[in-house]
């Protein structure tokens, strides 16, 4: 879900198995941005694959269903990103189309020169994922936050690691340890907590030491998307997710929360730009007059803070349900 009043945006991954009557799904467990995999598909009724090849139509069927739900998509993975140019520019032209900041990908060692140029020329941000160890392929390196450091180390700052806290246990590896070598590089974040048995479990309950990974990203003044990744009880994860988002709103101490908070993009009233000339003008004081000011705190800080703000009476409404479907969760803790 989205959190916006932390240094870090919160989000769910929705992967192929979800498709897109997640974003009604992620609009009622009280989110707002999300991680696209390539591939998802847009229903049962229509199970189109949909990723960066998907046609112009498409796409905005696509917008059409998120802003619907008041969902937005932040970044994009874990997807190909060959050494040929066009081929990634595929990618690229398509984040830039979705408003994604980041694209995260387990590139090969000769296509960080192609990946490099584009990051520049879009500004549009790289993650180098890790999936774990291969125990039977010695030349997969992408689990080594050295390997993923040596990579980008004397690249652009935009160029980082997606640090995928489940997938580095999964190597043996300790995630604290894996982000202070990446020092300063980590772009995104894929954040699980496993258990004994190397499945998702609510966060705080298994060996990831959130906590201090939290405290590893706030030290380090981290301020890409971080994707809660929870795939474990898959037609019932809702409630551990909602269990998830709680304890690292427990976990995250004052100082890891942002003190100011800029919204640098319009202000609509129902898909119409706010302004004295339109006559659609209203002061916070006159809304507050109607409706709770954490209410309105709540729905300001669900938009994303270069995406347009939509005020509207159903606005208002879904920040209401989820900021009281949220006190529900950190009640049953």
């Amino acid at each position: 879900m989205d959190a916006s009043v932390t240094t870090h945006t919160l989000g769910w991954i929705g992967t192929g198995r979800m498709g897109f009557p997640m974003a009604a799904r992620l609009a009622k467990a009280g989110g707002k941005v999300i991680e696209f995999y390539p591939g998802q598909k847009l229903s049962k009724e229509n199970p189109v694959g949909f990723s960066h090849s998907a046609p112009v139509e498409l796409r905005a069927q696509v917008k059409e269903k998120l802003a619907k739900h008041g969902v937005m998509v932040v970044a994009y993975g874990v997807v190909g990103l060959p050494k040929n140019e066009a081929e990634s520019r595929k990618v690229f032209e398509f984040a830039k189309d979705m408003g994604i900041r980041v694209i995260n990908s387990e590139p090969s060692a000769d296509a960080f020169d192609t990946i490099e140029k584009l990051v520049k020329e879009y500004d549009i941000k790289v993650g180098i994922h890790n999936h774990p160890k291969r125990e039977k392929d010695p030349n997969y390196k992408h689990w080594d936050p050295n390997w993923v450091l040596d990579q980008v180390k004397a690249r652009d700052k935009r160029i980082g690691s997606c640090a995928d806290t489940g997938h580095w246990i999964r190597s043996g590896l300790k995630p604290t340890d894996c982000l202070k070598i990446l020092e300063g590089r980590v772009v995104s974040s894929h954040l699980k907590d496993l258990g004994e048995k190397k499945h998702d479990v609510p966060f705080g309950t298994g060996g990831a030491d959130i906590s201090a990974v939290l405290a590893e990203f706030a030290r380090q003044k981290m301020d890409g998307p971080v994707s809660i990744e929870y795939e474990h009880n898959w037609l019932n994860s809702v409630p551990e997710i909602a269990q998830s988002v709680a304890a690292l709103s427990d976990r995250l101490a004052p100082e890891d929360f942002a003190r100011h908070w800029m919204h640098h993009n319009f202000v609509e009233i129902d898909q119409q730009k706010m302004s004295k000339a339109l006559g659609n003008f209203f002061t916070v004081r006159e809304v507050q007059a109607t409706l709770k000011p954490e209410v309105l705190r709540f729905f300001v800080m669900s938009s994303h803070y270069r995406g347009p703000i939509n005020y509207s009476t159903d606005g208002l409404a879904q920040a209401r349900a989820a900021l009281e479907r949220l006190y529900l969760a950190l009640r049953d803790v």
